[in-house]
């Protein structure tokens, strides 16, 4: 068995879609109906879902894997770019030429995100694409120094119920951290992973009730650990902060107070900055407030282009000592 001490690498299994950003002003409403005029200035295109969470891994100079499904088409192109630009191993990637790969259109005005259009479909996982995953991930595993698996389900249909609960027997196999992102209602396919990270409406999911009927936080994270056997919750709740279950401690942590302008993504850099803390030999504790910090930098930028500031790469640094 490999030293996993000396383990550098993460996969980031799960869905993937190209988010295409338009920016511009408005300054009247149109006399058609009761809606702004936006004056386009620019538009970006950047990585979402999976793709995000393993950009922004690539940005704090891990190497990462991505695992997921495209169609063949103009974003499915897009998308492969930005993986070379940002040095993302694409190998493991399938292509599907039946798929249309999910893109969601924002638009902003002066800063204030007002509409968004999504293009997408929903994959259906064959068993032979499940067992032919399976064997490529396993031989990856063998091969390659992987000591986290990612496993970002955004309900887009890669997270088969079957692939997810195998893939995490062989990450356990091979001494694999798993960290979700459950962003789904089958959460019994995360079973037995390592961390778990709802927001307030996945852990109202997750627990059968309402966002508003939510029991106290401390409640929240204990249930779904006892309830899914996860021994980490991280359950992260916007301005209020996050609060962490790990070794039987209850941890909160404040959200950083500061202006936002964009809360696409925050959730994907929590779950990235986890698994770099990890990979610089933090605990579960320490790496959690580094994700906290790496949260609040993206969600002050409107760009999801810009790297990371040299700050919060010593954060990750300091974190260390």
């Amino acid at each position: 068995m490999k030293n996993q001490n000396i383990r550098t690498k993460a996969l980031v299994v799960g869905d993937v879609m190209l988010d295409h950003s338009i920016f511009g002003s408005a300054t009247r409403l149109t006399p058609e109906g009761p809606v702004p005029v936006i004056v386009k200035n620019r538009v970006e295109d950047s990585l979402g879902g999976a793709g995000f969470v393993s950009k922004v891994l690539s940005d704090l100079d891990i190497e990462v894997t991505l695992a997921s499904v495209l169609g063949v088409d103009d974003s499915s192109a897009t998308i492969l770019d930005y993986c070379k630009l940002y040095g993302i191993d694409s190998s493991q990637i399938l292509m599907d030429q039946s798929l249309v790969t999910s893109k969601k259109t924002r638009i902003y005005a002066s800063g204030h995100l007002v509409a968004r259009l999504d293009n997408e479909d929903r994959y259906e996982m064959t068993s032979s694409v499940k067992d032919q995953l399976l064997n490529s991930l396993t031989s990856l595993f063998k091969h390659q120094d992987f000591k986290v698996c990612i496993i970002s389900d955004y309900n887009k249909g890669f997270c088969n119920e079957y692939f997810i609960v195998e893939l995490i027997k062989i990450c356990k196999t091979n001494n694999i951290i798993t960290l979700v992102d459950p962003k789904t209602e089958d959460v019994e396919k995360f079973r037995g992973c390592d961390l778990i990270k709802p927001n307030d409406n996945e852990a109202a999911k997750i627990l059968g009730v309402t966002r508003d009927a939510l029991p106290d936080p401390k409640i929240v994270v204990e249930t779904i650990s006892r309830t899914l056997d996860i021994p980490n919750v991280l359950y992260t709740r916007g301005s209020q902060g996050m609060v962490l279950f790990t070794q039987n401690e209850i941890v909160n942590i404040d959200a950083i107070k500061q202006e936002v302008f964009n809360v696409v993504g925050a959730g994907d850099s929590v779950l990235a900055g986890l698994a770099a803390g990890i990979l610089n030999g933090l605990s579960i504790k320490k790496a959690s407030y580094f994700a906290n910090d790496l949260a609040g930098e993206m969600v002050s930028r409107l760009s999801r282009k810009v790297s990371l500031s040299d700050f919060i790469k010593s954060r990750l640094i300091a974190n260390k000592l």
